[in-house]
């Protein structure tokens, strides 16, 4: 009885030098890993002050660029009726706005299909 008492303890004390190893051997695989996840922490801390410092001059220039947009749209809109205008006085007149590229004395043979 005492030898397989004796088999078993040098058994367990074995597994428990095993795993020791193992703990030690995740550990030191793990440093690399440990290593690059604390300088994409400095990444993102980096970028998070370069985005805070970048973000007013941003919104300021989208600002001006919806401006912009705004009073090209409204001569855009002044444009458009202005030409709308022309067209139905041109209309009103009489003469069609675009009128046929084809001479009207093209032969037969000489005619656009």
């Amino acid at each position: 009885m005492d030898i397989a008492l004796t088999i078993f303890r040098i058994g367990v004390g074995v597994g428990a030098l095993l795993v020791g190893i193992g703990v030690i051997v995740a550990v030191l695989a793990l440093r690399p890993a440990a290593r690059d996840v604390r300088a994409l922490a400095a990444d993102a801390r980096r970028l998070l002050r370069l985005s805070e410092s970048e973000l007013p001059a941003i919104i300021e220039h989208a600002r001006q660029v919806s401006g912009n947009a705004e009073e090209l749209s409204e001569d855009l809109a002044v444009t458009l009726e202005r030409l709308d205008a022309a067209t139905s006085a041109i209309e009103v007149v009489g003469r069609p706005l675009i009128g046929p590229v084809q001479s009207g004395d093209a032969t037969e043979d000489e005619q656009i299909a």
